[in-house]
């Protein structure tokens, strides 16, 4: 039992007081103290002193033994840890430090569930917040445009892409109501209907800054009930639409091409088959319309053919060397009868040197025999056609040009006469091309053999088509970075 200082106190003032008690009976010579043997003084005087000295000794054994608790207790306060408490367990603190251990035992087991919790604490912050980079790295990583709203309509997130579109900083806007950061009524409509009406993704068509997206707003639960988020994903599909329109035009111009020569032939054919024409040079006229069409359908698909070809990196180039003046006198005298037909002067102004160049010839005449073709299509009769050729000082690169008297072309169609299809609003009456000839040309000059094509002309004062070309252009040139990957491995 551990008492109190002032219990202490109090038993010392009685134990000095019994032993005072005993001197007096011992020394005075009263009725009262002589009326009791001696012998009751002398023990009395001696409980008296023997109480005194024992409460003091326990007075300063307590007072050590708390004392050294006392240290030890620091000592965990300085260390922030909690052990047990070393003391001699004997009497008058018996038991005391047993039950201070059980406590610090406790308070131990208390501070090892707390750190552990805390451990636990930090692991799911760490886990949450690398999910949190990992969330927004995938966001800013996306090729359309995120954005992530909260159960109270502000912004949390939004990657680079988003930004750019409605214009907005994150930093800037984060936490913000997103009516005051999307100007655009209908998405801030469509947010409200996911938000309060739906719970599976919304998606629909919006225009945009010229530009057509695909809107996907997906309500995130992270209960039943609970909405969490909203998830706004806009998709850009302007140019698979653009490619979808391309691709419904080029069938549209594939079938009308194919469609009017094949019409001209069948037409012909049951009038022969008919027995409609009499004479052997109506029938013979007849087949040469036939003949002249078939042509005409048999070049579509050649020149359909090519393109694909190079556009893919699958076109056969044979480079070789060649003399520039005989290719140019013979692709010449290929077309010669088509001017003498429309009285049409064909000048070949080709240099008196010699010179070599490395080229593929089957392509180089093509685009040779394209340019001098069509540009006697398109000159009126009684015209001129002017094929002309020049090589650079350095007789590293060379020049072939075709220069016609025809009807010209307007400014605002230079640009698009390269294009499939394309026929000038002036010569589509005279001419019953395909519109693919010049795509042809221009592929050949760049893709195949590196070099660039310029075209002079005003409407109505003629047109000149000026090839650039290498004497010795790089033969890879003609293949696709594919073809050239797949060479490689």
């Amino acid at each position: 039992m551990i008492l109190t200082n002032k219990t202490h106190i109090t038993l010392l003032v009685l134990y000095g007081m019994i032993g005072f008690l005993a001197i007096w009976g011992l020394a005075s010579h009263s009725e009262v103290a002589s009326g009791l043997p001696l012998a009751f003084w002398m023990v009395l005087g001696t409980v008296g002193a023997a109480g005194a000295m024992l409460e003091i000794l326990l007075h300063i054994r307590t007072r050590e033994a708390l004392n050294q608790m006392k240290k030890q207790i620091q000592k965990m306060s300085e260390i922030a840890e909690v052990g047990l408490v070393m003391v001699e367990e004997q009497w008058p603190v018996e038991g005391l430090a047993g039950m201070l251990n059980e406590y610090l035992t406790l308070i131990r087991k208390k501070m090892n569930d707390l750190s552990r919790e805390r451990k636990e604490l930090n692991l799911l912050v760490q886990v949450a917040d690398a999910e949190k980079h990992n969330t927004e790295a995938i966001v800013a990583s996306s090729s359309d445009a995120v954005i992530v709203i909260d159960a109270f309509g502000e912004l949390t997130l939004a990657n680079r892409l988003a930004q750019e579109l409605f214009g907005f900083k994150l930093p800037d806007s984060k936490n913000r109501p997103i009516e005051q950061i999307i100007s655009e009524s209908r998405l801030q409509a469509m947010l409200d209907t996911a938000q309060w009406k739906y719970r599976e993704p919304v998606t629909f068509e919006y225009e945009l800054k010229a530009r057509t997206y695909v809107v996907t707003i997906s309500p995130v639960y992270i209960q039943s009930d609970e909405l969490w988020a909203l998830t706004m994903i806009l998709h850009d599909v302007t140019q698979e639409r653009q490619l979808a329109q391309l691709k419904n035009d080029f069938v549209n111009h594939v079938s009308h091409e194919l469609r009017t020569p094949l019409s001209s032939i069948k037409a012909y054919i049951e009038l022969l088959v008919d027995g409609d024409i009499k004479t052997a040079e109506g029938r013979t006229d007849f087949y040469k319309i036939i003949q002249s069409e078939a042509d005409r359908l048999d070049r579509f698909i050649e020149n359909m053919l090519n393109l694909n070809r190079i556009e893919s990196g699958l076109m056969s180039v044979e480079f070789a060397k060649l003399n520039l003046k005989d290719e140019l006198r013979q692709a010449a005298a290929l077309v010669e009868y088509l001017a003498r037909e429309k009285s049409i002067i064909l000048e070949n102004n080709s240099f008196a040197e010699e010179i070599s160049i490395h080229a593929d010839r089957d392509l180089l005449r093509q685009v040779v025999l394209n340019l001098l073709s069509n540009a006697i299509k398109y000159t009126n009769p009684g015209g001129k056609v002017r094929l002309d050729a020049g090589v650079s000082e350095d007789r590293e690169s060379y020049w072939i040009s075709v220069e016609d008297t025809g009807i010209g072309i307007a400014a605002d169609e230079r640009d698009k006469i390269f294009e499939k299809f394309y026929r000038s609003s002036g010569g589509r009456s005279l001419s019953g091309g395909t519109g693919l000839g010049l795509a042809l040309v221009k592929k050949v000059v760049e893709q195949i053999h590196g070099g660039t094509i310029e075209v002079q002309s005003d409407s109505g004062r003629g047109s000149k088509f000026i090839l650039h070309l290498l004497v010795k252009p790089a033969e890879s040139s003609s293949r696709s970075e594919i073809e050239q990957e797949a060479i490689a491995l």
